[in-house]
């Protein structure tokens, strides 16, 4: 396979963002070392404040009537496939 970012593999910055997911998981349970940036909750939790969020962008909507009519499994499949806006129709 082969890499589209050149160097990644060597590139230190990437393989902390990356591997490590500092920037984007809030909450780890670990008994081993703790990575930089998350400070102790509680026994064995940790806490990091500087998560970014994570987006995604699509092209299929649907309304928020429209998403409120559907039933199980129905509303789950339509969270999967797209997303939920005000005042929009459904495409």
């Amino acid at each position: 396979m082969k890499n589209a970012i050149k160097g990644r593999k060597k590139n230190r910055y990437y393989k902390k963002i990356v591997n490590k997911n500092v920037f984007i998981v809030k909450y780890i349970y670990t008994k081993g070392k703790v990575p930089i940036g998350y400070t102790k909750v509680s026994e064995n939790i940790y806490k990091n404040d500087n998560v970014m969020p994570v987006l995604y962008g699509t092209s299929n909507i649907i309304s928020d009537s429209d998403f409120k009519n559907l039933e199980y499994p129905n509303n789950i499949s339509a969270l999967l496939s797209g997303a939920v806006v005000k005042n929009e129709k459904s495409n």
